[in-house]
């Protein structure tokens, strides 16, 4: 991560992806960003896809506190996913699914993230083995050092909508 990413990091992040299958007992990491696998000090994006604990899910989180979105994730479709950090806790995370404004589980945990502004991140690398790694395809993923609005999100998803999905809306 660069340097800037240190502390209570203010952030969005933004993808597409496809999954070609999902382990059906363990989370998909789409993305992971952080110095040790502990609450505030790393962040991660999951796909929790198939019968995982029976809740498929996409779901990013600190391992202390997340922010979800309960769906079925079918393989070989394209999903936009965008997330906005605006610092202070989980309670100021949100998630947008194709453009809109989805999270299904939200947090009141104000415990700011710990960061280190040297930490590796990964983008569909396990971390360790109950965190495989995506087996899919991820496309267009962007990193911002600020928290996106609502309008600059729906203006990066309906740029790109026509690419991943065709005539569909």
């Amino acid at each position: 991560l660069p340097s800037s990413a240190d502390g209570d990091w203010v952030h969005s992040l933004s993808m597409w992806f496809k999954s070609d299958s999902y382990n059906a007992t363990l989370p998909n990491t789409l993305f992971t960003a952080g110095s040790s696998v502990s609450a505030n000090n790393m962040i991660f994006l999951r796909v929790n896809g198939g019968s995982y604990q029976n809740n498929p899910h996409i779901h990013y989180s600190d391992i202390g506190s997340s922010i979800e979105k309960r769906m079925n994730i079918l393989t070989g479709v394209w999903y936009n996913v965008t997330l906005t950090y605006s610092g202070g806790g989980w309670a100021n995370a949100k998630m947008y699914i194709n453009g809109e404004l989805t999270n299904d589980v939200t947090s009141t945990d104000t415990t700011p993230l710990t960061l280190t502004g040297s930490s590796t991140f990964y983008i569909g690398k396990a971390i360790n083995s109950y965190n495989p790694s995506f087996n899919g395809s991820i496309a267009n993923f962007r990193l911002y050092s600020k928290a996106l609005n609502a309008g600059q999100i729906k203006e990066l998803y309906d740029y790109q909508k026509d690419y991943f999905l065709g005539s569909r809306s």
